[in-house]
């Protein structure tokens, strides 16, 4: 079971969250930390510690992808694999928890739809505004 922050919205429901302005989300299977991806996007650097705690942390084969769309251009995409996870050592994956800690690059600004999955088990949906 994910440890969840106490600044968290949303909940373990499989439907998408708008994740703009907040610290944690919570959808599906997983808790992301995903303030650091709408605070330091630029399309020529990097992120740092874009965190993704799977629910079922036990079924992560493969590891994790995200697919993320442009909302209002489909034709925009943009896909990221991380395939090692580690358990809360850093900012991005909560104490004591298995995930995966990400560095996206998302091409331009604008809102976009972010769908994670890990293993089997783990879907989550969530809605950031990059600007």
């Amino acid at each position: 079971m994910a440890i969840r922050p106490t600044n968290t919205t949303g909940d373990f429901e499989r439907r998408c969250v708008d994740a703009d302005g907040l610290a944690w989300a919570a959808s599906g299977e997983f808790l992301a930390r995903l303030d650091a991806l709408t605070a330091e996007w630029s399309p020529n650097r990097r992120l740092s510690k874009v965190g993704w705690a799977p629910l079922h942390h036990e079924q992560l084969e493969g590891g994790l992808l995200l697919r993320m769309t442009l909302m209002g251009a489909p034709e925009h995409t943009y896909s990221y694999l991380e395939r090692s996870p580690v358990q809360g050592v850093s900012d991005g994956v909560p104490n004591g928890q298995f995930g995966f800690v990400t560095s996206p690059t998302p091409p331009r600004a604008g809102q976009w739809l972010i769908v994670a999955t890990a293993g089997p088990a783990n879907w989550g949906c969530f809605s950031v505004t990059l600007r």
